[in-house]
């Protein structure tokens, strides 16, 4: 939930969050009723705030909330432009074509056969030069690694070449 959030928050700050479509995930109902509330505690703001600053962030940090019993409620204008859905990377196909996709610590979780089935899935769901961001490095060795090029100094960014 947290890196959709982060997300909307980047492309918000860079201007582009009224051109974009933040499609994001989670595996199973109970999670997505979580998340469809687009809150966390509101005690959780001040520590939060450190890790924005220190990773380059503009504003204040609660400028993107509104608090509400408690809880700090993530902006309408952002939540709108996050789209949840139940899905499962172990068994669903493909359902969109993407400009990026970026998967944060579901693949450390997997072992060899199923990364590759997930990466091989990545593929067939990435348009022709879009961003795959992973939670490490791609290997020789994985599915499709060689249609990939390695996006500047970030490790495991890659823009879809093939």
């Amino acid at each position: 939930m947290g890196e959709a959030w982060t997300l909307a928050i980047v492309l918000h700050e860079e201007g582009l969050l009224a051109r974009t479509e933040i499609f994001a995930t989670v595996a199973n109902d109970e999670l997505l009723a979580e998340v469809r509330e687009a809150s966390i505690d509101a005690f959780a703001l001040p520590a939060l705030q450190e890790q924005y600053a220190a990773s380059g962030g503009t504003a204040a940090l609660s400028d993107y909330f509104e608090l509400k019993d408690g809880r700090a409620v993530l902006l309408p204008r952002l939540r709108s432009r996050i789209t949840w859905a139940q899905y499962n990377l172990v068994t669903d196909a493909s359902f969109n074509e993407f400009q990026a996709i970026v998967c944060c610590r579901a693949l450390a979780d997997f072992g060899p056969m199923l990364r590759q089935r997930v990466l091989r899935l990545f593929f067939e769901s990435l348009s022709r030069f879009g961003v795959l961001a992973t939670d490490r490095e791609l290997a020789a060795s994985d599915a499709h690694a060689a249609a990939y090029q390695p996006l500047g100094d970030a490790p495991a960014w890659y823009k879809r070449v093939g």
